[in-house]
């Protein structure tokens, strides 16, 4: 299948379930804990942490089996979790994933132009493939690859350290060796560049 075809294909599947969403009925977040760090998925005011507005829900769900199975680990999350009850996963995840994400005020223009080259081409020279090419030209994401476009730059510089240095490692590794080819500064300007988004 070629690119277009795909592109063309998740374009229809993306209207479709935009036009669901928007006749569903308001959802609302069965667990109280989860908006105390993650508002309502976009508008949490503390960078540390991800918003988690319009994530796949095949991808949310992996990362809050992955946070109850110890396949991923944060000192908050790994005490939260066990607070959210199986049964409750599902509407969770309904709720974060129908919210909408904007995009973060870009702060260092130039920063983030450097990172727009990193995200759209990547970096031949350290055999760094373009984040576009898993997570769409417009940082969307699908159900294996998170959305990125308009995540917290903390939040992005942070996990992106985290995995070049092998402290997150529950992606099968894929992440952990595109991570580990770039520098500090480079890891800053992508993050700059996708916060925008």
């Amino acid at each position: 299948m070629t690119q277009t075809v795909k592109s063309i294909i998740l374009g229809v599947l993306g209207l479709g379930a935009g036009a669901l969403l928007a006749s569903a009925p308001a959802l609302a977040d069965p667990n109280p804990l989860c908006p105390v760090c993650h508002a309502d998925g976009n508008n949490t005011a503390l960078p540390l942490y991800p918003k988690l507005a319009g994530l796949d829900p095949a991808y949310l769900t992996k990362q809050i089996n992955d946070f109850k199975a110890g396949r991923r680990t944060n000192p908050v999350m790994d005490e939260i979790i066990k607070q959210l009850p199986d049964a409750d996963i599902p509407a969770t995840v309904a709720y974060y994933s129908s919210q909408v994400r904007t995009a973060d005020a870009v702060a260092d223009k130039a920063l983030a132009a450097a990172g727009e080259q990193i995200f759209k081409h990547g970096i031949a020279a350290q055999a760094v493939p373009a984040c576009a090419n898993c997570h769409n030209d417009d940082g969307s994401g699908t159900f294996r690859y998170p959305r990125l476009a308009g995540q917290h730059t903390v939040y992005l510089i942070n996990q992106l350290t985290n995995l070049k240095s092998g402290d997150r490692h529950n992606d099968l590794g894929f992440m952990e060796r595109v991570a580990v080819r770039l520098t500090d500064d480079q890891i800053k300007a992508v993050a700059e560049y996708i916060s925008g988004l």
